[in-house]
């Protein structure tokens, strides 16, 4: 034990081979310099040693990227893994900070301890507080009260009660909810929380009554989520709020309030970086209806080796996409399946909680599964049509039956993907220059010896004549005629201006590409061929990611959107096991995306409709100021909307103190 006498870090040391080595992480964190465990990072270096030296296997212990959980691995002395278990941290939030450096992670902890204990500290006092300002026998606090209106749907609520919450605290006022009107989506949440303090407009002090034309809060003309921008992040709030009971109608900018010039000193002494993951623990306790539906889908995410939450709003995504339909989602979809593979093995050890407004899109997913997890396993993968000669790094031999219009075999492995002839020529069989060609045209490909392959993928031309490479027989073995081989796949479309990934596991030394029928012409622009590995025999198996979701009670049609209806039961707890995974990937503009993962401040990855590639964001609070973009381009701290307050310079030097 470090630190004897506290509650700290222990270790069980493994005596044989055959026992698990169990890490287990108790209490606050211990920072005794006597014990030599004064951080993580010196807990974990012990566990090495230790280990190492008692064990003929090694240990090694990671904090997991993106992940709330201590992992830790049992690996043999070639460094494959025998057994790995995560262990749950105490406080739910991300122990690194984008890095896998576990010196930063040891920091990282080591701070966020520190500031709960002193934001604890802060909390109870404000518990003890409000119960006084409600107290109408108690005349030892002011009655000064902030009451918090929403129209909006969950996430969006949590953000702006988290920002009144904030002022409360800092303002010395009762905060109150206003629950009288609904959302979007319906009434907002209410029973789903236990609230830690009486924060019901309705049946507190009697003589609010009179004053339910409360003085709205000092605000600028802008639209609703920007309308009090300029006092969140310019202006001091008691002296901007001289009235007793103030009232703030759609109160949308935490990040901006957290960066206020006035308060900025108080915010960052009691809270740090951890602001918004305090606070909105504190207030947003879900209660034991929505703890049992996290708990049975927690235990699915904790057996696996790594998980990822995708959060889609398909209908924010077709906001930007005119002409998308609902039922094409699938362009996007595999973007999300992209990302996540790229976090995550794409394989039976990942598990992927799927959190969307739309049936259809959890359905589109689960049929593109078995494809995206075959195009993440290959994208690694050696490519064996380039893997000939002496150097095993030169085009393998290829023929075809006839060639045309200098559209040599080679072509199709010289490593060229362009697929416009101008940008570089595909093969070509031979035609008659009236569209016609010959009987049954093939290309081969000669390996030289049999290898074990994987897939074969194939790229069609851009420009035109598409028709060449759609309805193709695909065969692998080991002999130099086609049809004595494997048929990997039949009827082959190759998309105009794209590819496509043929799943083959087998042992061949040739393939061959075959366009069945009379005056036919064949014209590939590239082909590649890719070894067997483990994880692409594991995916012959049917071995894919597991996907979980939440099961809605009914469904609801809003507009031309068939939405997974309307309990806020599913909502919340989907929001919750979001922040539960070791990686989240969300829409552009997610609202629950981002709460999800700064409600235990945690980076987290974006898919925008704009772009091919996920983008990686840490979990700084002041990024969100600083990259407007990322989130949504019409929130207050976007980049059109904060310039426009007259703080915006000293705002933003604020803002790089972080």
């Amino acid at each position: 034990l470090c630190c004897p006498g506290e509650r700290g870090w222990s270790v069980m040391q493994c005596p044989s081979t055959s026992d698990e080595l169990e890490i287990v992480i108790e209490g606050n964190g211990c920072r005794c310099p006597t014990a030599n465990h004064s951080t993580l990072v010196t807990f974990v270096n012990s566990v090495k040693t230790s280990s190492s030296a008692s064990c003929l296997y090694s240990a090694k212990v990671l904090l997991a990227f993106g992940a709330h959980s201590l992992r830790s691995a049992l690996v043999d002395r070639h460094g494959s893994v025998i057994f790995v278990r995560r262990t749950l941290l105490r406080i739910e939030r991300e122990a690194q900070d984008g890095a896998d450096d576990p010196w930063a992670a040891a920091a990282s902890l080591s701070a966020f301890w520190v500031y709960e204990r002193r934001a604890s500290k802060v909390l109870q006092e404000y518990e003890d507080l409000h119960r006084r300002i409600l107290d109408e026998e108690d005349k030892s606090a002011a009655k000064r009260f902030l009451v918090v209106r929403s129209s909006h749907g969950i996430s969006n609520t949590q953000i702006e009660e988290v920002t009144g919450l904030l002022i409360a605290i800092l303002t010395r006022r009762a905060l109150l909810l206003d629950f009288s009107n609904d959302s979007y989506t319906g009434p907002r949440p209410i029973f789903e929380y236990d609230w830690p303090i009486n924060v019901f407009l309705d049946g507190v002090a009697p003589y609010l009554d009179e004053h339910r034309d409360f003085v709205d809060m000092p605000r600028i003309q802008l639209e609703e989520y920007g309308k009090y921008g300029e006092l969140l992040a310019c202006q001091h709030w008691n002296d901007s709020m001289p009235q007793d009971i103030v009232l703030a109608q759609t109160l949308f900018g935490f990040p901006t309030a957290y960066l206020n010039k006035h308060h900025i000193d108080s915010i960052a002494e009691t809270f740090g970086e951890f602001a918004f993951p305090i606070l909105h623990r504190f207030l947003h306790r879900p209660n034991q209806a929505i703890e049992r539906i996290v708990r049975s889908k927690h235990q699915e995410l904790e057996a696996s080796v790594c998980s990822v939450g995708l959060q889609i709003r398909w209908h924010h995504l077709r906001a930007y996409l005119q002409g998308w339909e609902k039922e094409q989602p699938e362009r996007t979809v595999n973007k999300f399946l992209s990302c996540a593979f790229a976090l995550c093995p794409p394989d039976h050890r990942t598990t992927l909680f799927v959190a969307t407004d739309f049936k259809n899109v959890r359905d589109v997913l689960k049929s593109n599964l078995l494809y995206q997890s075959q195009l993440a396993a290959v994208a690694e993968s050696r490519n064996l049509a380039r893997s000939c000669g002496k150097s095993g790094l030169e085009p393998c031999s290829t023929t075809q039956s006839s060639t045309s219009s200098e559209g040599h075999a080679h072509l199709a492995v010289d490593g060229n993907k362009k697929m416009r002839w101008s940008e570089g020529p595909c093969t070509h069989t031979w035609d008659d220059m009236h569209g016609k060609g010959t009987g049954d045209p093939l290309w081969m490909l000669d390996l030289h010896s049999p290898r074990n392959i994987s897939a074969i993928r194939l790229w069609n031309r851009a420009d035109c004549c598409f028709e060449r490479l759609q309805g193709v027989n695909v065969f692998a073995g080991i002999s130099p005629i086609p049809t004595e081989n494997f048929l990997c796949a039949a009827d082959v479309e190759v998309p105009a201006a794209g590819d496509e990934l043929i799943w083959c596991e087998t042992t061949a030394t040739y393939v061959f590409v075959v366009m069945p029928g009379e005056n036919r012409i064949l014209t590939i622009c590239e082909v590649e061929v890719y070894e067997s590995s483990q994880l692409s025999r594991s995916l012959s198996q049917g071995l894919v990611p597991r996907v979980i979701h939440l099961e809605p009670d009914e469904d609801i049609i809003v507009g031309d959107r068939i939405m997974d209806g309307g309990d806020h039961e599913t909502a919340i707890a989907d929001q919750k096991l979001l922040s539960l995974c070791d990686h989240i990937v969300v829409t552009r503009e997610s609202t629950m995306g981002f709460v999800a993962h700064a409600s235990v401040y945690k980076p987290f990855f974006q898919v925008s409709p704009y772009e091919d590639q996920c983008r990686f964001f840490p979990s700084s609070q002041s990024g969100l100021v600083q990259d407007a973009a990322r989130i949504h381009d019409e929130w207050p701290w976007s980049a059109h909307k904060y310039s426009k307050l007259s703080c915006v310079e000293d705002a933003n030097q604020v803002a790089m103190q972080f």
